[in-house]
């Protein structure tokens, strides 16, 4: 995967409307609450006994990969640097 490329991509759904302090809080917590989902489904998992869903834990990771791309977007720096 080219890390640069996915970061690029992610930046077209991004509203281009908030300020960098905005933009900051909003990815932080994208961050913290997708990480949190994800860590939801592994507690269940282990201590719950529940079967772990893998599609929806790639789902998550996948949602926690925008939100960190996007915080990177908003420092300026590439992923891949």
């Amino acid at each position: 995967m080219d890390f640069n490329k996915f970061q690029k991509e992610c930046k077209r759904t991004a509203n281009p409307d908030l300020t960098y302090s905005e933009a900051a809080l909003n990815w932080a917590l994208g961050i913290a609450g997708e990480a949190g989902e994800y860590c939801e489904l592994i507690k269940k998992s282990e201590f719950h006994g529940k079967m772990l869903n893998k599609d929806a834990a790639k789902k998550e990771l996948g949602d926690v990969l925008y939100y960190v791309a996007m915080a990177a977007t908003n420092l300026c720096l590439d992923l891949e640097s």
